[in-house]
């Protein structure tokens, strides 16, 4: 089944109604990558402006919260990672051959989510169960990210299905509702950006079934 990807800005979500603050992203990117559009980097940041983000690129890595590498590695099935993968959220490691189709032409809106996926890391969100299955879920825990959980929103809804969080990136055009409950679970602990709101819930189980 396809989903189409809604921002959902006050639909069954304890974040709705919060009193968020604009907090501004310094994104420094490093030049090996000329081609790769700042526009579209800015654009995926921006992705999370309902939730009081705004961002700009800085010329000096110093001056930056978020700093996005580029390695030439083949392109495996993650397309960017943080550093060591879970200890700092500051740094993006961005496989550039994945930002190009089997012709060889550039996919502006892979760069762009593969952009909207690290900020929203570097906000303290963790990935999302693309699947509300348990097969499903065991499958991306073995295949792509081992430290994968579900989690139970207060309201009762399992946090899993399609999401800019996901493990693996998916194609969506905006932040969707899971995101929204996602984003009332976050890490604040670990987030390199300001909080911009409560943490709520706990890691839950995976659920057997769909839901």
């Amino acid at each position: 089944m396809r989903y189409l990807a809604v921002l959902a800005l006050c639909a069954s979500t304890l974040s709705c109604g919060n009193q968020h603050r604009d907090s501004q992203v310094m994104i420094w990117v490093s030049p090996a990558r000329p081609e790769f559009p700042r526009g579209l980097m800015l654009e995926g940041c921006r992705l999370w402006a309902g939730f009081g983000q705004t961002c700009k690129i800085v010329d000096y890595a110093g001056d930056a919260d978020i700093r996005v590498d580029f390695v030439e590695d083949a392109c495996g099935p993650v397309l960017a990672w943080d550093e060591n993968n879970v200890t700092d959220w500051s740094r993006i490691y961005v496989h550039s051959r994945c930002m190009f189709n089997d012709k060889g032409e550039f996919i502006p809106h892979s760069l762009k989510l593969v952009m909207a996926h690290e900020i929203g890391h570097a906000l303290g969100l963790h990935h999302i169960p693309s699947s509300c299955t348990l097969d499903g879920y065991l499958a991306e825990r073995e295949g792509v990210d081992p430290n994968l959980e579900i989690r139970r929103h207060p309201n009762g809804q399992i946090v899993c299905g399609p999401a800019v969080m996901n493990p693996n990136i998916n194609g969506l055009e905006a932040i969707t509702v899971i995101d929204e409950l996602n984003f009332d679970l976050r890490d604040r602990a670990r987030a390199i950006l300001n909080p911009v709101g409560p943490t709520l819930g706990e890691p839950d189980a995976p659920d057997g079934g769909g839901q």
